[in-house]
């Protein structure tokens, strides 16, 4: 079975639970926080993948990184998932819970890239304009892009509006490639 069936099954059955157990918010921050400290963590990320250490120790260092710092849910799961020798899909199954999460709560993602870094004013306008249009949440994710010159491209889920000077720069280069002057005799 390919990585990305196993997150999506493990990630569906902590999400269904979560629900039922009305603790989805809470569960959404820890892991969140698992994930960020193995994605951070080269270390962590080998000890989850290495084939040779037992379980039984896999699951000790995950106790004692995690306990403090997170439910009992997540903690089971955790245990569960890698006593079943399963640790190395954590990260996976924590993304496809964001996933599932942000579907259930009808909350879409936005990139924005920019040549330069854009004000609040702009980045609420933008936001509140795909609210609108999406009837949805937006969480919007910007990056520096100093290659488009100027303007912003925009993306979410299939879409995307590219109004940067760069495009612009470039369909106009493919005009003048063409010499439309040129005499037919």
């Amino acid at each position: 079975m390919n990585e990305s069936k196993i997150g999506k099954r493990y990630a569906k059955a902590l999400f269904d639970f979560a629900i039922e157990q009305n603790k989805l918010e809470q569960v959404i921050k820890d892991m969140d926080l698992v994930n960020n400290t193995i994605q951070q963590s080269r270390e962590l990320k080998t000890l989850l993948k290495n084939p040779v250490m037992h379980n039984k120790k896999k699951k000790t260092i995950v106790k004692a990184l995690f306990e403090k710092h997170i439910g009992e849910i997540v903690l089971h799961y955790l245990m569960i998932i890698v006593s079943k020798n399963r640790g190395r899909y954590i990260s996976d199954i924590a993304a496809q819970f964001v996933v599932y999460y942000k579907k259930y709560k009808n909350i879409k993602t936005a990139h924005l890239a920019t040549a330069q870094k854009v004000n609040d004013e702009i980045r609420q306008t933008i936001i509140q304009t795909l609210e609108e249009q999406t009837k949805a949440t937006v969480e919007l994710e910007e990056d520096l892009n100093e290659d488009l010159i100027g303007g912003m491209v925009l993306k979410v889920d299939d879409l995307e509006i590219d109004m940067s000077l760069r495009k612009r720069i470039n369909e106009l280069s493919q005009k003048f490639k063409t010499n439309i002057y040129q005499g037919k005799y």
